[in-house]
């Protein structure tokens, strides 16, 4: 029944009310000559029913035939539509253009879409794949997902296997990312040093592999091997290992912070809203004319659906903040304000992990700016391990080994 009236819909139909006497002799008539009906409404001098649109004028002679008055007549379905529209060429054409640009836009690619990624960046991924051809708006005859494949496992680390799938007009590329192994699988195959990463005099060592080159109390250089991989046994021999060791060291610190007394700020105006058409990664401005001045910009998009999958089509809306940068003179009280906020903000930063034994805080006050020189003598891990080359068991490339 659903087909039926489906064909019914778009063949169009028509509601037709007859009044007389010889309504038994019409529907006869009606039937002998094959035109269908239904919905049939009857009474003694009245008769109501539907029928095809192509039945109408026939159903019209025959109730003339046997003396009945057509009373009313209510059209239904699809070519009542057409009728009303068809004199509209704005609305037909609209529909051919877009029948038009979605027969045209299924031959390029719409969308790219990543999957099985974590610790590599999907837009990493997107803008490495645009460099091999992978990309929104280009044909998708054209993408060639081996070079495409080859191309982005060897530019990006962390992937041990991809594939490019191109379907229709969307591309997907599944990748797996490789598995970070244990330190020690790899760190046991190679011989390190500890080096200093700063200046200090060191405090002391926990050893825990390896030998010792510098004793507590000395200073240490940036750079300088304070335990080596090479390690001397009572008998005299040497052999190789991963030396590991934390070297506690007092280290000093010095941190500078300038606050100018001139401060330039922005004075915002009244935003002004603007829209562009954003087709395969092309932008159409929906304005004439483009902000010159002086702003920031907040963008967003939104992208069409047309039924159930999204179009190649983005609407971009941009809200311009228009300002003009002005110079505004601080009082020092202010500027002492903005400093310590900017110092305890670089302390917390640079010091996080060192021990503040004591501090010394100065404060200049030029003819410009607010200056602090902060010097702190503090307590930290200063080792850091520094990579010699392959364990010379594994490679015979290791006897070129010198200790530094």
């Amino acid at each position: 029944m659903k087909f039926l009236s489906i064909v019914r819909y778009f063949s169009g139909c028509v509601s037709l009310k007859f009044e007389g006497v010889f309504i038994e002799k019409f529907l006869n008539l009606l039937i002998k000559n094959n035109i269908g009906f239904w919905n049939l409404t009857k009474s003694e001098i009245s008769v109501s029913f539907c029928t095809n649109l192509k039945n109408y004028k026939t159903a019209v002679l025959l109730s003339e035939k046997c003396g009945l008055e057509l009373c009313g007549t209510v059209e239904k379905g699809f070519p009542k539509i057409i009728r009303k529209y068809q004199k509209r060429y704005g609305i037909a054409a609209g529909i051919l253009i877009f029948c038009a640009f979605i027969a045209a836009s299924s031959r390029f690619i719409w969308k790219v879409e990543v999957s099985g990624n974590q610790n590599v960046p999907t837009s990493l991924i997107l803008s490495t794949a645009e460099k091999y051809g992978v990309k929104t708006g280009v044909l998708y005859s054209s993408v060639n997902a081996l070079h495409a494949e080859r191309g982005i496992i060897t530019e990006l680390n962390g992937i041990s296997w991809i594939t490019v799938n191109v379907q229709n007009c969307v591309v997907r590329i599944e990748i797996s990312e490789t598995k970070k192994q244990p330190e020690m699988y790899l760190s046991d195959d190679a011989v390190f040093d500890i080096v200093a990463k700063r200046d200090g005099v060191i405090k002391y060592i926990e050893l825990y592999s390896g030998e010792i080159v510098r004793d507590t109390g000395s200073a240490a250089a940036k750079g300088d091997t304070v335990v080596s991989g090479k390690v001397t046994d009572k008998n005299g021999k040497s052999y190789y290992n991963h030396a590991r060791a934390k070297i506690i060291a007092f280290t000093n610190h010095r941190i500078t912070v300038e606050v100018p007394f001139l401060q330039s700020e922005k004075v915002y105006s009244d935003s002004i809203f603007k829209k562009s058409l954003n087709v395969f990664g092309i932008d159409v401005p929906l304005y004439l004319k483009k902000y010159k001045g002086a702003s920031d910009t907040i963008s967003s998009f939104e992208t069409l659906n047309f039924l159930w999958f999204e179009l190649p089509v983005k609407i971009c809306e941009y809200e311009i903040l228009p300002y003009s940068e002005t110079e505004r003179k601080i009082s020092g009280y202010d500027a002492k304000i903005s400093a310590e906020k900017e110092l305890q903000y670089k302390k917390d930063n640079e010091l996080a992990d060192a021990v503040i034994h004591s501090e010394s805080i100065k404060e200049y006050i030029t003819g410009e700016s607010y200056i602090i020189v902060a010097d702190y003598y503090c307590e930290e891990d200063i080792g850091e391990e520094k990579y010699i080359g392959p364990m010379p068991a594994l490679s015979k490339l290791f006897i070129s080994y010198k200790i530094q």
